[in-house]
């Protein structure tokens, strides 16, 4: 009797309960973040702003940041306010500016980036980010086994041209939306920040540059996979990428799809996508196509090997055609 095959269980959140949960507490963490920004707005009415020193820093629990305590003065007399966040940016004796009401001066507020916008951008980025991804998976991430079987035989993101011989694949997928949101916030942070911080840590900005590198290219890069002159070629453009290959198809016994990497989710894994392996004639292995769509991997992989056969049944024949011609011409001498 043969085992039934065993399946990858969907995470906790993907059930009815589990979806009010996730978007309950992305959305609640948005409310707090917006909540924290009306407070900054509303502090920074009826406000003069004027120019402090920093004269001492107070250490978080962390003991890593520290809370910059700020000594401003108003008609000749001096008040002190302490920052909310902890941060590495200030130093004792730092000049920063601060706004004070008007009416009670001191009362006052330190008039930087981090201190007024800090929590509320924290909590926004990260409710906005699970927000998407929880969206993402309700909209297209669930799909039945009946919707697969007909992705195998047309898909958005996979267009054939069987006269060229050659296969376009767009990298798109809705996914691209939440890292977009998370691109405009992170550069809103690091643009406004810089002002205040003096510089950030060069590992937040390769970040940065990074993710929004992989943005552009999820948004505008196609991969070209074409069959011709006895050549099977892999392209990714118009932004660079790595993983171009050439490969001749007399080298290539067979491809075959095979899991790539697993999609994670809170309580576990909800996706394996597909790559495309290669194995060649010398017995070697070969990935052409990384992490696509499983059910875009199998479509691919299936009209590659439609045109492989093609390539290989000529191949046979032209060989038979010499063999019965008694071998390969021989070249007469001048």
């Amino acid at each position: 009797m043969d085992k039934p095959k065993s399946k990858i269980r969907s995470p906790y959140f993907i059930t009815p309960a589990g979806y009010v949960l996730g978007i309950g507490l992305s959305g609640g963490a948005i409310l707090i973040g917006v909540y924290f920004a009306v407070c900054s707005i509303i502090e920074g009415q009826a406000t003069e702003r004027t120019e402090g020193t920093v004269i001492s820093l107070q250490k978080q629990s962390d003991g890593r940041s520290s809370r910059p305590v700020v000594e401003y003065e108003v008609n000749g007399k001096s008040y002190q306010c302490t920052g909310k966040v902890g941060t590495n940016f200030d130093k004792v004796g730092d000049k920063i500016a601060v706004l004070y009401k008007i009416d009670q001066p001191e009362i006052g507020y330190v008039d930087s980036f981090a201190q007024r916008w800090g929590i509320p951008l924290v909590f926004c980025l990260f409710g906005g980010f699970f927000l998407s991804a929880i969206l993402h998976y309700a909209l297209f991430g669930r799909k039945s086994d009946r919707t697969q079987t007909a992705k195998n035989q047309r898909s958005k993101n996979v267009r054939i041209d069987e006269g060229n011989r050659r296969i376009v694949i767009r990298w798109f997928s809705p996914i691209c939306w939440g890292l977009l949101f998370f691109c405009i916030v992170w550069g809103v942070f690091l643009t406004l920040g810089l002002e205040d911080a003096g510089i950030l840590s060069a590992l937040f900005i390769l970040l940065g540059v990074g993710v929004t590198y992989l943005t552009l290219a999820l948004f505008c890069n196609r991969t070209s996979v074409s069959m011709r002159d006895s050549q099977l070629r892999v392209f990714h453009w118009p932004l660079p990428w790595i993983g171009n290959k050439i490969l001749a198809s007399e080298t290539i016994s067979h491809l075959q799809c095979v899991p790539g990497i697993t999609l994670t989710g809170a309580m576990g894994p909800y996706k394996t996508l597909g790559n495309i392996k290669a194995t060649l004639s010398d017995g070697s292995e070969c990935i052409v196509l990384r992490n696509l769509d499983k059910s875009d991997a199998l479509l691919v992989q299936r009209q590659l090997e439609r045109w492989l056969k093609a390539d290989h049944r000529k191949a046979d024949e032209q060989a038979h055609d010499l063999e019965s011609q008694g071998g390969a011409p021989k070249t007469v001498p001048e």
